[in-house]
């Protein structure tokens, strides 16, 4: 498994900030990995529900948006 200092290694380039690779972990990677490892967990009953992942990505896409300017992904909508 990539660390997280390496998890700009294993992003799609066309999801990427204009400014610092800090800005893109901080906004979308480290938390979208997150909610990704969430999701990944041994047992059904350890794993996020469903409801809450859509919960999860619309705060991830809110704070995107609202940091739109050091954005650089043009399909975040």
């Amino acid at each position: 498994m990539a660390c997280p200092g390496n998890l700009l290694d294993i992003m799609d380039v066309n999801i990427r900030c204009n400014q610092e690779p800090q800005v893109t972990l901080e906004l979308f990677a480290a938390p979208v990995s997150r909610l990704g490892l969430a999701c990944c967990r041994g047992s059904a009953r350890q794993r996020i529900k469903m409801g809450a992942v859509v919960k999860e990505l619309g705060a991830i896409k809110r704070i995107i948006m609202a940091n739109q300017n050091y954005v650089s992904w043009s399909t975040v909508q």
